[in-house]
């Protein structure tokens, strides 16, 4: 469906496998896919205490959108939700 935005659910790298690229490839793998089935962007809200997963966001070219205080109630302490997005390229016309 052209111009749907879609939501990003869940996403993770084993932590021994971290800090070689994996999250970001995932991260533009599921971006490509995203744009070829024509969404005009992508949508997630990483916990506001998962700083790796939101600097990883940013570098990929993710913006903050919102921040939703005290969203969840985790391990006994209030938790702010990150709302960030991603617009995606308009594909070029066929023939371009």
């Amino acid at each position: 469906m052209p111009g749907v935005a879609g939501p990003l659910v869940h996403l993770g790298v084993h932590a021994s496998a971290r800090g070689q690229g994996i999250g970001q490839a995932l991260v533009e793998a599921v971006c490509a896919t995203a744009q070829a089935q024509d969404a005009s962007r992508i949508t997630l809200r990483p916990l506001g205490r998962n700083l790796p997963a939101q600097q990883l966001y940013l570098r990929c070219g993710f913006t903050v959108v919102g921040i939703l205080p005290e969203e969840f109630f985790l391990d006994g302490a209030h938790v702010d939700d990150s709302w960030m997005a991603r617009r995606l390229s308009a594909r070029e016309p066929p023939g371009q």
